[in-house]
């Protein structure tokens, strides 16, 4: 375990050093130095894919998966086993309610999407659920659980992340709605995911844009920060 994680972080702080030289060249003008350092960096990043127990999908065996522990000696089990892979795990509260998503676009002027979710029978939502299951599962938006109020709170909630992080462009933002009512931050993405299955883009159409419409916004929003 000590060596995978000795070779993960070396080729973090190399693939660091190298996006320092891209982002110099950039700035120069030398796209296509800049341009070779890139592929170099993606070479890296599948040689550190190798460095995992496995992929995001199965974790270390099934027990990497989440699973809510309330019989202490499972809990014990469960650290034992995670230390066997890493020297570092997460452990975290457990939160009774839904994920709730909300889409924002915009650099100073902030557009706000409807909060969506996901509706699915699985206990968690997880890899499987998510891109495997098809028609199983349901983007729903906006999500019926909220009422009118709800939904103004979380699109609140999601812009005050937006800006105290500094955020600019595009993200979305992903909270918890509990059952006692009350809504949490789980976390800010800021390169959400554009698939068939990914809800930022399908929260913006909701909003009026089509897919085209909001590429080519995203596009102008960077050309804006950037020229400031």
């Amino acid at each position: 375990v000590e060596e995978i994680i000795k070779a993960r972080k070396a080729l973090f702080s190399k693939n660091y050093s190298t996006a320092k030289k891209v982002q110099t060249l950039s700035t120069k003008g030398e796209f296509e130095k800049a341009k070779s350092l890139m592929i170099e960096m993606s070479e890296n990043y599948k040689t550190l894919i190798e460095y995992f127990p496995e992929n995001t999908k199965e974790g270390f065996k099934t027990e990497a998966l989440p699973s809510i522990w309330e019989n202490k000696d499972e809990f014990n089990e469960a650290i034992e086993e995670a230390f066997t892979f890493d020297t570092k795990i997460v452990i975290e509260e457990f939160v009774d309610g839904i994920e709730v998503e909300c889409a924002i676009l915009g650099n100073e002027q902030l557009e706000i999407s409807k909060p969506g979710t996901y509706v699915h029978s699985d206990e968690f939502f997880d890899f499987d659920t998510k891109y495997l299951k098809g028609n199983e599962v349901k983007m729903q938006i906006p999500a019926q659980a909220l009422n009118e109020e709800q939904m103004a709170e979380v699109m609140e909630l999601s812009k005050k992340a937006f800006t105290v992080l500094h955020c600019t462009g595009y993200a979305r933002v992903d909270t918890f709605f509990t059952k006692n009512g009350d809504f949490l931050v789980n976390e800010i993405n800021t390169i959400p995911g554009f698939t068939q299955n990914s809800m930022y883009p399908v929260l913006m159409e909701n909003s009026g844009y089509t897919y085209n419409e909001l590429v080519k916004r995203m596009c102008l929003l960077a050309i804006e920060k950037f020229s400031k």
